[in-house]
């Protein structure tokens, strides 16, 4: 038997709400299509998901948040999972880390380490760099003089079940600053399945 009345009334209220409260999320999961890599993350809805055709049994996640302006680099997003190749994986997740810095210092300008060591993602153990640089700006016509662009980053390393994880987030200072929470959230609720 349906309610009738107003009983009906609340009960339809009741349901619109519960629907719009999970349909309206303010973010949207992000989920591994490999089994064997299983993971799970949330990042802000409405930033874009793209395939990396290039290298599909590397790169797991790679999503970028909203355009910003041409003196500014979007929040980007990447999950890379590199299988291992040794039975150190500590030390494999040691040297993908510094491996990742040493390139940025040589192609960039103005490299300062904010902070280096241990860290720990949804209970596994890794490490971390957050650093700030100076990057080329692209797309600069010819005769004009050379911009860089203030970039931060965070490098995330986890070696876990004959893996080396590496969660790679970086932007413009300014968007950096705007983005702080959205990328603490990603960290927080990135999840092992």
């Amino acid at each position: 038997m349906l309610p009738t009345g107003l009983g009906a009334y609340a009960s339809f209220l009741l349901l619109a709400a519960a629907f719009l409260l999970t349909s309206c999320s303010t973010y949207a999961t992000f989920s591994s299509r490999v089994k064997e890599v299983d993971f799970t993350f949330e990042y802000p809805r409405g930033w874009l998901v793209t395939d990396v055709e290039q290298y599909p049994d590397l790169v797991h996640a790679n999503i970028l948040g909203p355009a910003v302006s041409r003196n500014e680099s979007s929040l980007k997003v990447s999950l890379t999972v590199w299988p291992a190749t040794g039975t150190d994986l500590n030390l494999q997740a040691q040297e993908r880390l510094n491996n990742d810095i040493s390139m940025d210092q040589l192609v960039n300008r103005n490299f300062r380490l904010v902070r280096n060591g241990a860290t720990n993602v949804a209970g596994a153990p890794g490490y971390v760099a957050e650093y700030t640089l100076d990057h080329l700006a692209r797309d600069v016509p010819v005769g004009e003089e050379r911009t860089y662009i203030a970039i931060h980053m965070l490098l995330t390393i986890i070696p876990r079940n004959g893996r080396v994880y590496e969660i790679s987030m970086g932007a413009s200072q300014n968007e950096w600053d705007r983005r702080a929470n959205d990328v603490q959230h990603i960290l927080d609720t990135f999840k092992w399945r």
